[in-house]
């Protein structure tokens, strides 16, 4: 029954190594086996790693958030939690990427980052985190610069961006949302100093964060 997790693994080490239609069709046989073993304890994490792997890549981000938010409810229902929260989190990143609403957003990660806190998840909590200073910032951006509320948020991210420079993937995605919401408010300099940021640590590492390509348009 695990060979649909082997299988999926290796579509997403393919993919690594940029070899696309092969990391396509390893996902394609691990869900075929996942569907005819019907090893519905394994597909939390068979999900995880196809919906937010190759098929981010191949389709429309929409079309995989609503089965990685399928692997994150029936993660949480048979008890496998470090796996429901890998795909709530690729879920919140896809909508925020493709952008859906950011106040129902808004509300689903507060959800489930109390859900995370309750099940002692703290690497999703600083990932979720991350992610939801940048939907705030969005939903209550204010021109006013002495806001109460905008300069509440923006302490809180400046702190947890200092936090997570020792943990190269938690940087990479607070930066990604980072730069993104700069840029949409005009702020291109700051932007351009987080960005160049993390092209500097990138390269103490073996591997970039790309967000489906999505870092290479900002980027620019």
């Amino acid at each position: 029954n695990e060979s649909c997790i082997a299988l999926a693994n290796s579509s997403y080490l393919l993919l690594q190594f940029k070899d696309v239609a092969g990391s396509k069709r390893l996902a394609e046989l691990a869900l075929l086996l996942l569907e005819k073993l019907q090893a519905k304890k394994y597909l939390p994490r068979v999900y995880a790693v196809i919906y937010a792997g190759i098929f981010s890549w191949c389709y429309h981000l929409k079309l995989s958030d609503k089965l990685l938010w399928q692997g994150y409810q029936d993660g949480m229902l048979i008890g496998d939690i470090e796996f429901a929260f890998v795909n709530a989190i690729s879920s919140f990143q896809n909508r925020f990427l493709y952008g859906a609403q950011l106040t129902l957003l808004e509300k689903d990660i507060e959800l489930c980052r109390k859900r995370m806190v309750e099940n002692g998840q703290a690497p999703h909590i600083a990932i979720c985190s991350a992610l939801q200073h940048a939907v705030s910032k969005l939903v209550y951006f204010t021109r006013d610069p002495l806001s109460k509320t905008g300069n509440i948020i923006h302490e809180k991210e400046a702190s947890e961006l200092s936090l997570a420079r020792n943990n190269f993937m938690l940087y990479a995605s607070a930066c990604i949302h980072f730069c993104i919401v700069e840029y949409i408010f005009g702020n291109y300099d700051s932007a351009a100093n987080k960005t160049q940021e993390r092209w500097i640590m990138e390269k103490e590492y073996s591997r970039t964060a790309k967000y489906y390509g999505s870092t290479d348009f900002y980027d620019c």
